[in-house]
């Protein structure tokens, strides 16, 4: 697979794969997290598919209501582990829809503490 560097090919940098822009391996949830967080001033609630020390995916059901937003929108939210609940803000970079569900890519604008219970754990179950 070719890999393409940080603002664009051939400019140094550390490698990342062109169809994988993580800066951080991602843990696919082998347990069921969900989220909470405010949307246009009304609580919404998600499930986590993936999360890495610098992003997540959330998922929640493409029926009417789903949640929907924009490019670069912040959102403060709480992430419900088995180890506890965690307290996160992250942007949106991207946002996908199927029959099935609406998912969401957020990348943390506070670097995650892994110092820190319960993300840690989760990262490491």
């Amino acid at each position: 697979m070719a890999l393409r560097e940080p603002g664009g090919p051939h400019t140094g940098g550390s490698a990342v794969p062109p169809t994988e822009r993580r800066h951080a391996p991602r843990r696919e949830m082998a347990v069921l997290c969900t989220t909470s967080f405010l949307l246009n001033g009304r609580e919404r609630r998600a499930i986590l598919l993936d999360l890495s020390s610098t992003g997540a995916q959330f998922g929640a059901a493409s029926a009417v209501g789903a949640p929907s937003f924009v490019p670069d929108q912040v959102l403060s939210f709480y992430l419900y582990t088995p180890f506890g609940p965690a307290t996160l803000e992250g942007r949106v970079v991207w946002s996908a829809a199927d029959d099935v569900l609406y998912r969401w890519g957020v990348a943390f604008t506070r670097p995650v503490d892994l110092g820190r219970d319960p993300i840690k754990c989760l990262l490491a179950s």
